[in-house]
């Protein structure tokens, strides 16, 4: 929390710093609107906590099925892309020059469920299950931007930094009937946040439409990972809150939950010019 604050206070002294340095030079500024989608390698979530999940899930599918009941179960997905959506705020320095801070919203969300049915000794089950867990990113940007020699279009390279504050909920829901009456019911609800301040690289070309209007394809891409993330709530046990979040691996260890964000966000933005 101390870190979000310093890099807040940072983020905006640089913003009055560079508006008041873009006014006196008599800068050329662009408010953009962007839409795109990211792709985190995310091989934490990928490789380890999503196939223990999917592990736990089928396991329990099969051992019911043994039983002698019938059973359905949703793997979870892979965490192969977030769409997103953001603003940002270009001030022209000099012909080449150009300097960007903006912010975006990411998310997504990931199931997984399991249903069964049947008959035991003419004691009729139910069972069902259902988990969710969503993703939430509010990157903060600040970027340098240097136009390529190109008359058609404008092209440009640039890089720089981006404080990425992320939210994860996970839910868990179960529901347990022997002969329509409920045996065993809950919900879990846990989340937790956690931050990370990463360099990144920048590439893009923009096409004028009109005097205040221009059109630009834009991708971006970070290096780094958010290496852990702190529990804010637990519902089935309060004792989590304030603790790192762990999870256990397909091999039975107990593993920090950390989320890889190197891989590129691609976007479509407007510009107005003023």
């Amino acid at each position: 929390m101390k870190n979000s604050r310093v890099f807040l206070i940072w983020f905006m002294v640089l913003f009055m710093g560079v508006m008041g340095w873009a006014q006196d030079q008599q800068a050329k500024s662009s408010l953009s609107l962007r839409l795109g989608y990211g792709l985190p390698s995310s091989s934490t979530f990928n490789k380890e906590y999503r196939t223990a999940v999917n592990a736990q899930v089928k396991d329990t599918a099969e051992y019911l099925q043994g039983l002698g009941l019938s059973s359905s179960y949703l793997p979870m997905h892979k965490l192969s892309g977030l769409i997103l959506m953001g603003a940002e705020l270009e001030i022209k320095a000099t012909q080449q020059f150009w300097l960007v801070l903006g912010s975006e919203f990411w998310t997504r969300r990931l199931n997984t469920a399991l249903d069964v049915a049947g008959k035991i000794n003419e004691v009729s089950y139910t069972i069902q299950e259902e988990g969710k867990i969503n993703f939430y990113v509010i990157p903060i940007l600040a970027t340098v931007r240097i136009n390529l020699p190109f008359e058609i279009a404008r092209i440009y390279l640039g890089g720089g930094l981006g404080y990425y504050l992320s939210y994860l909920t996970i839910k868990q829901q179960w529901n347990w009937l022997e002969n329509s009456e409920t045996v065993d019911t809950g919900l879990r609800d846990l989340r937790a946040s956690g931050q990370a301040l990463l360099p990144h690289a920048n590439l893009g070309g923009e096409i004028k439409l009109s005097e205040q209007i221009s059109a630009s394809v834009d991708l971006r891409y970070p290096f780094g990972s958010i290496k852990s993330f702190k529990v804010k709530k637990d519902t089935l046990d309060s004792q989590n809150v304030g603790q790192k979040l762990i999870f256990t691996d397909p091999d039975g260890h107990e593993q920090q939950f950390k989320w890889e964000l190197s891989g590129p966000v691609i976007g479509a933005q407007l510009k107005f010019k003023f």
